[in-house]
């Protein structure tokens, strides 16, 4: 936040005691020095771990909090201390339910405005829809996977949707198969998944949906992003891409 960003996007799972807490995997041991399932956890016990035990980031996000900051906190304390900050939520409990029927419980309906709702699982859109119809969500990845690959591959614009919000790599690591009576060939490539005809069609087909780009950690994918009018990027090294930013619209000044 001191940095500058627009907003924050924070990974939500939900406690063996209910509660709804902010952790991304969902084994513990990869970013703490604890085992075991966040659901196999109570609040007070997940809120004692290091979230600093494992990390592996740029060293200026490891020191810029104080040590009693950096323990796995309560989305509702997280709303409550930041009550200006727009948040992206990635749902990561499974089953979906229990996990979106806390969040209808436990945060207030005043805060909905400033939240966006994601999810890899469909599970986790229907439940949204089904308890908080109010609130907002992104496109069903599958459904944004299936356009693109169709627009990249016949250049035909398909599957429309009314969604407020469509987010995907610019990039991704993909596993591309070729398949024949005799046998098959496979192999990995780093796909750009997007481009200006993908992102017309996006914007088009879902009646000018805002489209958020995912791994936008340099400056050179952040001006793609900007050349292709994404709405907004996720990034992981923000502190860059606002250095690059600032540095850019200065100089847009000087000309």
């Amino acid at each position: 936040m001191q940095e500058g960003v627009d907003a924050i996007e924070i990974d939500v799972q939900i406690s063996r005691d209910g509660d709804l807490v902010l952790y991304h995997p969902e084994d513990l041991a990869e970013q703490t020095t604890a085992s075991g399932n966040v659901a196999d956890k109570n609040t007070a016990e997940l809120a004692t771990l290091d979230t600093t035990a494992k990390y592996k980031g740029p060293k200026d996000y490891q020191t810029a909090c104080k040590s009693g900051e950096l323990r796995i906190p309560k989305l509702t304390d997280v709303l409550q201390r930041f009550p200006d900050t727009e948040f992206f939520i990635d749902l990561k409990s499974l089953p979906a339910e229990p996990l979106v029927r806390t969040i209808a419980r436990k945060v207030p309906k005043a805060e909905l405005k400033r939240l966006i709702f994601y999810s890899t699982n469909q599970e986790h859109l229907s439940a949204l829809d089904k308890y908080i119809p109010r609130a907002s969500h992104f496109e069903n990845r599958a459904k944004t996977f299936d356009r693109l690959m169709t627009y990249t591959g016949t250049h035909q614009c398909t599957l429309p949707d009314k969604t407020e919000y469509v987010g995907f790599e610019l990039f991704r690591d993909l596993d591309i198969c070729e398949k024949f009576k005799l046998g098959g060939n496979c192999f990995k490539t780093s796909f750009e998944m997007w481009s200006q005809g993908s992102m017309a069609c996006t914007k088009t087909i879902t009646n000018s949906a805002k489209v958020i780009l995912f791994g936008i950690d340099t400056p050179e994918a952040y001006e793609k992003a900007l050349q292709l009018g994404a709405y907004g990027v996720y990034s992981n090294d923000p502190k860059t891409l606002l250095e690059y930013r600032t540095k850019q619209r200065s100089q847009t000044m000087r000309d």
